[in-house]
C-alpha cells in the first residue's frame, strides 16, 4: 500500500549555513537562524527510477551548552523533500503521471548532541540525534504541465529519523 512506502525511506542531505547566532545568556546559550539546500531521494515499493530533488530547508535552533565541548541543540525547520521520477508514477485508483516530481513539505523537529573538537578559530562541530518530521503537504507534479495531484492522504503523516552532521 502506498501509505506505507512513500516517505517511509527518504534520504535528505542538507547543506545548511548558520545565518546568525545570538547569545541568550552569560552561560553561552545561543539562539540562531539557519538555512540551506536539501538534496532528497526516496526508496520503496511505490517509487521507480528516481533522482535527487533539490529543495530548501530553513529554521531556528537553540544551542544549550552542557560543558565547554558538548551542547544540546533543539531545532525546528521547514524542509522540502521528495524525488524526481522519470518513469510512470502510479498514484492508485487509476491515476497515473508519465513522469514528474514527488514534493513533500515537512516541519522537522530535532534534538541533537553537538560536540566540539579544536579551539580558537579552528573548531569542528560533530552533531547527531533524533528528528521527528510532520508532513505539511504532499504532491505528485507531472512534467510539462501534465497535472498535479494532492497525495497527502496517501502518505504517512509523520516520520522519525536521525540527523548526522558536521559543521566548521
Amino acid at each position: 500500500q502506498m501509505r506505507r512506502t512513500i516517505g517511509a525511506a527518504t534520504t535528505v542531505v542538507a547543506i545548511a549555513t548558520t545565518l546568525t547566532a545570538l547569545p541568550l545568556s552569560a552561560q553561552g546559550t545561543r539562539l540562531g537562524v539557519e538555512g540551506g539546500i536539501t538534496l532528497a531521494n526516496m526508496y520503496g515499493n511505490a517509487v521507480g527510477n528516481v533522482d535527487l530533488r533539490n529543495g530548501f530547508t530553513g529554521g531556528v535552533f537553540v544551542d544549550i551548552p552542557a560543558t565547554p565541548k558538548l551542547a544540546f541543540q533543539l531545532e525546528g525547520h521547514y524542509t522540502q523533500k521528495g524525488a524526481k521520477e522519470s518513469e510512470l508514477i502510479d498514484l492508485g485508483n487509476g491515476v497515473t503521471l508519465a513522469s514528474g516530481t514527488w514534493k513533500y513539505d515537512y516541519v522537522d523537529i530535532g534534538a541533537l548532541l553537538n560536540g566540539t573538537i579544536g579551539t580558537g578559530s579552528v573548531r569542528i562541530h560533530i552533531m547527531g540525534g533524533p528528528q521527528y518530521s510532520i508532513l505539511m503537504s504532499a504532491k505528485a507534479v507531472g512534467d510539462g504541465g501534465a497535472g498535479e495531484a494532492d497525495i497527502k492522504d496517501l502518505t504517512k503523516s509523520s516520520d522519525l529519523g536521525g540527523v548526522p552532521g558536521v559543521a566548521l
